[in-house]
């Protein structure tokens, strides 16, 4: 039986992050997509709360 080599562990946003390196994406794509699921998780949570004290300032 052959010797087993162990493999060192790798953070997975490590490996992302060499990928998107890969494919020439820079901070903006990063920002962008930060900034897309910070406004989607708040509509989620708060979305139904601002719409009714927005409507009933109007």
């Amino acid at each position: 039986m052959g010797e087993t080599k162990k493999l060192h562990e790798v953070h997975p946003g490590r490996i992302l992050k060499e990928e998107l390196a890969a494919l020439g994406t820079g901070a903006r794509l990063w920002l962008a997509m930060q900034q897309a699921y910070d406004l989607r998780k708040v509509e989620t949570e708060l979305g139904a709360k601002v719409r009714a004290e927005v409507q009933s300032a109007a």
